[in-house]
């Protein structure tokens, strides 16, 4: 793979599927921890995700910065990433599948509600923390098309 549009493109795209695994792993087990701990506090549950997603995205800015800000992009780096995709690919996995046990012989009784709702903003935090980190990508993107053009330089 000699052609670096592809390797930043990959790397890129390698990068925000990692960043959107650590989130999802993080939120599940949050989700299934409040369930064992029969969390009610809604305010608490929605703080503690919004800093997991505030966690995922400064994962997801230092990935970026340590990879995608390099001269050239080489060979170890993107199979480093895909390795770290695959890896959180499978531990979310196990981890859906420990949940989803738990959960077919765990007795709700008056907490269904409260998870529902929980379940819910998590859901909904879900769709926005992506969006940060796209935002995050275009910013970066268009900073770096601008000081191409000003200087006539590569991307650095």
């Amino acid at each position: 793979m000699n052609n670096p549009t592809i390797r930043i493109a990959l790397s890129s795209v390698l990068v925000f599927l990692s960043f959107k695994k650590l989130y999802d792993l993080l939120t599940t087990f949050l989700i299934w921890v409040s369930v064992e701990l029969r969390i009610e506090n809604k305010l608490i549950l929605i703080s503690i995700n919004i800093v997991l997603g505030l966690l995922s995205v400064w994962f997801l800015i230092m990935l970026s910065r340590k990879i995608l800000t390099m001269e050239k992009i080489e060979n170890r780096k993107i199979y480093l990433l895909i390795g770290l995709t695959v890896f959180l690919t499978v531990c979310l996995g196990v981890l859906n599948k420990f949940y989803g046990e738990y959960l077919a012989n765990t007795d709700f009784g008056n907490f269904k509600m409260t998870y529902l709702i929980q379940y819910g903003w998590t859901k909904t935090l879900d769709m926005i923390f992506p969006i940060l980190g796209l935002i995050y990508f275009m910013w970066k993107m268009k900073k770096n098309t601008m000081a191409n053009r000003i200087d006539g330089s590569a991307v650095k």
